[in-house]
């Protein structure tokens, strides 16, 4: 019997769905675990005639198990809502199940590579990049950073002007993400909300300095990564 998840959009209960889940695998690494999973979304409210197969279409998800000690995965989602009313890029896809982990969207299920602080400093990332090789995602990231390294710089003090403008001090562990797509185009995310801090704007001197380490920690972890698949495409 196939597993089923009722994925939940806390504010609005129309868009709850479920989904039945056709493969689940441990993609491992970082602090929380997190599972891909395929499968089928089914709305929950639908008008189905008994001929009708209600399955709506085969996606692939990411499935968290929340690390945090104080946070819900409820809290979790109000922390993403309000990244995305402030105009703070997040995965496009947040719900919540009823066991208290979050559905996501799955970044990578286009070949897109995700590059940040978890491929720099997670052994596991990097063993699995060194043992599998490359894929021409990477390679093409590995062609394209140095063109594109200002930009990128760029965008991050845009964000984190945007950030700290509305109290909000980036998580300090992984403030971004690169997403690297495979037509060579990018886009910069927060992924791990967990460790977002919310100030109010008589703090906001405190507010840029700590967004503005954050800023240099991801940077660095950028060009760490660059340095390694480099290492390993030649």
């Amino acid at each position: 019997m196939p597993e089923d998840l009722i994925l939940h959009h806390p504010t609005v209960p129309e868009k709850t769905t479920r989904l039945e889940v056709d493969s689940r695998s441990d993609i491992g690494g970082g602090i929380d675990r997190k599972d891909r999973i395929t499968g089928h979304v089914i709305p929950q409210a639908i008008d189905v005639r008994p001929a009708f197969d209600p399955r709506q279409r085969s996606v692939s998800l990411i499935e968290r198990h929340p690390h945090s000690d104080h946070l819900s995965a409820t809290e979790l989602f109000k922390i993403w809502q309000h990244y995305k009313k402030i105009g703070l890029p997040v995965v496009p896809t947040f719900r919540v199940t009823s066991r208290d982990t979050v559905v996501t969207t799955d970044l990578k299920a286009d070949k897109s590579e995700i590059y940040g602080k978890a491929m720099n400093v997670d052994w596991y990332y990097a063993t699995a990049k060194k043992l599998d090789g490359l894929t021409d995602t990477d390679h093409l990231f590995v062609k394209l950073y140095p063109q594109i390294k200002e930009a990128i710089s760029q965008r991050t003090q845009e964000l984190s002007q945007l950030a700290s403008e509305n109290g909000v001090i980036l998580p300090y562990d992984d403030p971004w993400e690169l997403i690297f797509h495979p037509d060579g185009s990018w886009e910069l995310m927060t992924l791990d909300l967990e460790m977002t801090e919310f100030k109010n704007p008589g703090q906001r001197f405190s507010v840029e300095m700590q967004n503005g380490y954050n800023v240099s920690d991801f940077l660095k972890n950028v060009d760490d990564v660059w340095e390694m698949l480099h290492t390993y495409s030649t």
